[in-house]
């Protein structure tokens, strides 16, 4: 494994040098995003299709944003950083909460500005095939919905973390 997650401990300062420990959670770190980051933009490259990934941590860090191809553009940037932290505010990806937003009839307004985008492709990043253990968040911008899901997902599988979206066996045509 060439990566691994970071544990981060947070803590309480209630005053007079009193700290109370309150948990330990684990969450990508640089060097997991980077292993990420690296894998959808050969992904990417395979499919010939340019854009933009981003990854972030659980507590909303953001680690990394990289371009691939000529079709690549500042808009896709900020689409991918949308994308992600639409995943952290909501802990599923935006193609499952565009779903359970058209079944139960809700919009964007129903909550409170924190979903930014439903658009396909921010992708939730689990440590447990169960999908319990939310450690991030990574994007893509640059293809269609489908594929921009399919290079983040086909990432987070090749590196053995867990996803809530299925992964399609073949990469989806533009």
């Amino acid at each position: 494994m060439v990566w691994s997650l970071r544990h981060i401990n947070r803590r309480v300062v209630i005053g007079c040098n009193v700290t109370v420990q309150l948990d330990s959670v684990r969450t990508i770190g640089f060097k997991a995003a980077g292993s990420l980051g690296s894998c959808a933009l050969k992904m990417a490259e395979s499919m010939e299709v340019s854009g933009v990934v981003c990854v972030y941590g659980m507590t909303g860090m953001p680690f990394m944003h990289w371009a691939y191809g000529e079709g690549a553009r500042p808009m896709h940037v900020e689409i991918a950083k949308a994308k992600a932290r639409t995943v952290l505010n909501v802990r599923r990806s935006t193609s499952k909460q565009r779903e359970r937003m058209e079944q139960g009839g809700q919009s964007q307004d129903h909550f409170a500005g924190q979903v930014l985008t439903t658009l396909g492709g921010g992708v939730a990043v689990f440590a447990d095939e169960e999908c319990r253990e939310f450690v991030g968040a990574m994007a893509f911008s640059g293809g269609t919905q489908e594929q921009d899901e399919y290079v983040c997902a086909q990432a987070i599988a090749h590196l053995g973390l867990f996803t809530d979206v299925e992964i399609p066996q073949t990469p989806p045509l533009a």
